[in-house]
């Protein structure tokens, strides 16, 4: 059996003779004028009038009508090896005539080293597509049907969806999604998966398949599009629990309570009655148990248990290591991470945050939404180690997802948004606090209740207020000072400080009396202490009290 799927990097044969060099030579210089006209043509485009006259003189009137043909049909496949080109040709020697055409022309091009796979230089190809779909349009579809097939067959099932698409069986394609659906997402491939879904946008195709819609609202939703989300959510709700999924289990129940469970319409409650039924649907072996424990782990957050959701986020991470479920493995350690920070306990957060890094990064997740409450705790954790670089670099990928996070998963793009208000009170900044909160509201008339998400939203907006206008006659920090505070709340000397903010010593020192005079205190311990109680810091982030020494 050939090795199936070279990368079209592999090291190419050793140049052969062929007949075609001058044409191909030729064909590249008309290619270097004509890139605008031909780059990116669909098969339906017929291919530029003098490279196509050129080709059909040059290349294809020496060929025998078998070769031809040949050479035509086989140009609905990106890539060919023999046994590929048999099946969906229905014929054998079709590894022999790739190997005469190479050797021949200058336009079938080998990919590997010993003579198994070869693909058509595009121009090529473009010109074959044309000549198929204006000879022989009734085979195209055949063709299409036979490559999907034997790419399912042959495990590459990505290959025969694209096949099974071009041959219009959406039959076929939908069940190959559904297959192969977590794999692609969870290999940081969601933009492939949106569009295999939006091509199965159709109301007979959906009818007898619900769980891609179900699919469609997960993808969506995960994409930033939360209105496309409620619309394919819909769509699910009207189709049923009838259907099987993939993993084996009997209902497609599972994944619609596990739907409900993230949108969290009804609360926090009804969110973790939704998780528990999906938990009892879900078979040991279906990647759905992952998302279900992790959502019932987030419910438990939301009512303030924090213990239990601390243990049930433990098995998330057990089941979603085991399943390859990596957004859920590393959603569930971020989680860990910022309930060991909330008890004080730095040195576990700083290892589960580190570990959550490690599977997103191993996911290929970086641009994931859900992987923004991982670089949030990252930054929490950097926030209690005092290390503002590196809290301001982590807080700032948490932050380029924000967008992404909408009313789709409202706890989650709550509870991340949390994080980054309190990261920008803790550098002094009630501004863009303020900001934020705001998206907090919008989100929140979403949803009925997000628990004690929503206790905290309440107490942060009364310190960002604080800071905005503090206590008695103080007036607003300047930027710099703003700064300056922060850093002072540190075990950081006045030359270190000056070194952070690539200043001098006496500049800060003069910050820091400025500061000292507006917070009416007089040395740089009570500058902290009266910092954190009007809201200027957060006080939970701040180091275990002892002596500052101010001067540096």
């Amino acid at each position: 059996m050939p090795k199936v799927g070279p990368e079209l990097s592999a090291p190419l044969a050793q140049p052969r003779p062929r007949r075609n060099g001058a044409a191909a030579v030729s064909l590249v210089a008309v290619d270097a004028q004509n890139t605008a006209t031909l780059s990116g043509l669909s098969p339906a485009v017929r291919p530029n009038r003098q490279v196509a006259d050129y080709l059909r003189a040059e290349v294809l009137s020496p060929l025998t009508d078998e070769e031809i043909t040949f050479l035509t049909r086989t140009a609905v496949l990106e890539r060919m090896c023999g046994p590929l080109c048999d099946a969906v040709l229905e014929q054998t020697g079709s590894a022999e005539m790739l190997d005469s055409l190479a050797r021949s022309n200058g336009f079938v091009v080998p990919l590997d080293d010993h003579d198994e796979w070869y693909r058509y230089h595009h121009i090529f190809r473009d010109l074959l597509t044309h000549e198929l779909e204006h000879h022989e349009p009734e085979v195209i579809p055949a063709l299409n049907r036979r490559a999907a097939e034997w790419y399912e067959d042959h495990g590459e099932p990505q290959n025969a969806i694209e096949h099974a698409f071009a041959s219009d069986d959406l039959e076929h394609a939908a069940r190959l999604v559904k297959a192969c659906q977590m794999a692609v997402y969870q290999n940081g491939r969601l933009e492939t998966l949106l569009g295999w879904i939006d091509r199965l946008d159709r109301p007979d195709v959906l009818e007898r398949h619900p769980a891609i819609a179900i699919l469609g609202a997960w993808a969506h939703g995960r994409s930033g599009q939360p209105a496309e989300a409620e619309r394919w959510a819909d769509m699910a709700r009207r189709g049923g629990e009838n259907g099987h999924l993939v993993d084996g289990t009997a209902t497609i129940e599972l994944c619609a309570a596990t739907l409900r469970a993230c949108m969290c319409r009804h609360g926090e409650k009804k969110m973790r009655a939704d998780a528990q039924r999906a938990l009892e649907l879900a078979p040991a072996w279906s990647y759905w148990r992952s998302t279900a424990s992790r959502l019932l782990g987030i419910s438990l957050l939301l009512c303030g248990d924090d213990e239990r959701a601390d243990d049930v986020f433990a098995d998330t991470v057990e089941s979603a290591q085991e399943m390859g479920m990596h957004d859920d493995h590393s959603i569930a350690l971020a989680e860990r991470s910022l309930l060991a920070a909330a008890r004080r306990d730095i040195r576990g957060a700083e290892r589960f945050a580190q570990e959550a890094r490690r599977v997103v990064l191993d996911g290929g997740l970086d641009d994931y939404a859900t992987s923004a409450i991982t670089y949030a705790a990252l930054g929490t954790v950097a926030l209690h180690q005092r290390d503002l670089a590196r809290a301001e670099s982590e807080f700032a990928r948490a932050d380029r997802l924000r967008p992404l996070l909408t009313w789709f998963m409202p706890h989650l793009a709550v509870q991340v948004r949390l994080e980054l208000v309190r990261h920008r009170l803790a550098c002094a900044d009630p501004v863009e606090a303020r900001v934020i909160l705001r998206e907090i509201d919008q989100l929140l008339r979403r949803v009925s209740a997000l628990g004690v998400l929503s206790e905290q939203v309440a107490e942060l907006r009364g310190q960002a207020e604080t800071m905005r206008t503090f206590s008695g006659d103080a007036a607003l920090l300047t930027a710099a000072e703003q700064r300056v505070l922060s850093l002072l709340c540190t075990h950081l000397s006045i030359g270190e400080i000056a070194e952070r903010q690539f200043v001098s010593r006496a500049t800060v020192k003069t910050q820091a009396i400025s500061i000292y005079r507006k917070l009416n205190v007089t040395c740089r311990s009570d500058a902290v202490e009266r910092a954190a109680d009007i809201g200027l810091v957060d006080a939970a982030v701040l180091p275990p009290p002892r002596d500052f020494d101010p001067s540096g």
